[in-house]
């Protein structure tokens, strides 16, 4: 799987057994590699992903890629425990899922009835399983304090790290404009009913195109069914223009970017995509305008380092060193925030945790040092030793999780 979660290499066996050939077309929203004589070389992206997953996958069609191959119930529990483990050593206790269909969701209930919840899940359906949610009568959402149906996710265009964003340049990489899953009239009618549903949506939209086509949306889903402060989002929101931002200030939408990924990834970015790199993930140009200011890791394309990703967010330093878009930095405390009460206002969370206060569900972490009054440099070193859940101590009796990205040089795989 790439890094990004949107597409795969594989072997000649596996395009066999998926039927792909020189006669198989390309789906809608997706991508086969294919050499100068039209035979694939095993190479796959966004949509046409659903072609790995078998007669009894998950399929998804044009509602973005498909990261969910078959696996038994043991191997999913597994992997989710590793997951919850994860997130708790970085002292993350609420999570939103953005990628949910019938897997996910299975998964988590087990979960859930067999007591081995450690997060707070907001769980974000893709929008590929609208229909099923329209089926169901939802008018709000549904669940408890520790796993809940909160929004819907959509995509508009393909990953910025594989090359198959939209943005107004061709990718070195692949030589391409990139991907985009919907036209403006499908898209729209996709959050009309989510917002009607009484749901939040997330939308990954990277280049200023994918941006305008969530702004129309969502103008025009609040012009059908006027809703106070429902919060949409856009995921990632790579590359938005002024005029942009400052929409999205003023209809209250939250916009939702990765400062890791700056750190990992701004070197590549602005290698493949030039100068409109500098605009990657503008939190500082959000915060100016007035906009939320909410950070967040989209793991696993990046692993859930806060104090990384606080420093990143501040200092604007790629991994080769060189700063990318100053501009786009915001001070310490904005950092912090924006991964504490922003991000639970993010989550429609901010009256249960994202603070330490009277009534609330007493989630936090400790640290080895302050995030506010350390050095900048020495920020990312800054370690968590305990993560509370509802005033209760996690038991870690394990060792420190290590990521196999963590040996690899970020900057060379995007």
């Amino acid at each position: 799987m790439h890094a990004s979660g949107h597409g795969y290499v594989v072997n000649s066996k596996t395009l066999a057994n998926a039927g792909i050939d020189a006669s198989m077309p390309t789906p809608e929203g997706g991508r086969i590699d294919r050499d100068a004589a039209g035979n694939p070389t095993g190479v796959i992206f966004d949509a046409a992903c659903d072609l790995l997953t078998g007669p009894a996958g998950v399929k998804i069609s044009n509602h973005g890629p498909n990261l969910h191959l078959p696996e038994e119930p043991v191997v999913l529990d597994s992997m989710l425990d590793l997951g919850q483990r994860m997130l708790s050593q970085a002292g993350i206790t609420s999570v939103g899922d953005c990628q949910v269909t019938e897997r996910e969701m299975t998964n988590w209930l087990r979960a859930r009835d067999t007591d081995r919840l450690q997060l707070r899940v907001s769980m974000m359906i893709l929008s590929s399983h609208l229909h099923l949610l329209e089926q169901l009568g939802l008018s709000s959402t549904l669940g408890c304090d520790m796993l809940r149906i909160a929004g819907v996710k959509l995509y508009t265009d393909g990953a910025l790290t594989a090359g198959m964003a939209y943005v107004p340049c061709r990718c070195a990489v692949n030589h391409r404009p990139g991907n985009v899953y919907h036209d403006q009239a499908a898209f729209t009618d996709l959050v009309v009913r989510a917002h009607r549903l009484g749901l939040q949506t997330g939308t990954h939209a990277q280049g200023p195109e994918p941006i305008g086509m969530v702004i129309d949306a969502i103008a025009e889903a609040q012009r059908i069914d006027p809703r106070p402060d429902v919060r949409h989002r856009i995921e990632h929101c790579g590359f938005p223009t002024d005029e942009q931002i400052a929409e999205i200030a003023h209809m209250g939408i939250v916009p939702v970017p990765q400062p890791a990924h700056v750190f990992h990834y701004g070197e590549g970015a602005r290698r493949d995509y030039g100068e409109i790199a500098d605009r990657m993930y503008p939190s500082g140009k959000f915060a100016a305008a007035g906009a939320p200011v909410v950070l967040s890791s989209d793991v696993p394309v990046s692993m859930p380092d806060v104090p990384l990703a606080m420093w990143a967010a501040v200092t604007r330093q790629a991994a080769s060193g060189r700063v990318i878009g100053a501009d786009c930095a915001i001070d310490p405390e904005a950092a912090l925030r924006g991964y504490t009460i922003e991000g639970a206002r993010a989550l429609h969370r901010e009256d249960e945790v994202g603070s330490i206060e009277a009534g609330k569900l007493a989630d936090f972490a400790l640290l080895d040092g302050d995030p506010l009054t350390c050095p900048i440099d020495e920020l990312p070193d800054l370690a968590v030793q305990q993560t509370w859940l509802g005033g209760q101590l996690l038991d870690d009796d394990t060792a420190e999780f290590t990521s196999p990205l963590n040996s690899v040089d970020m900057t060379k795989t995007i």
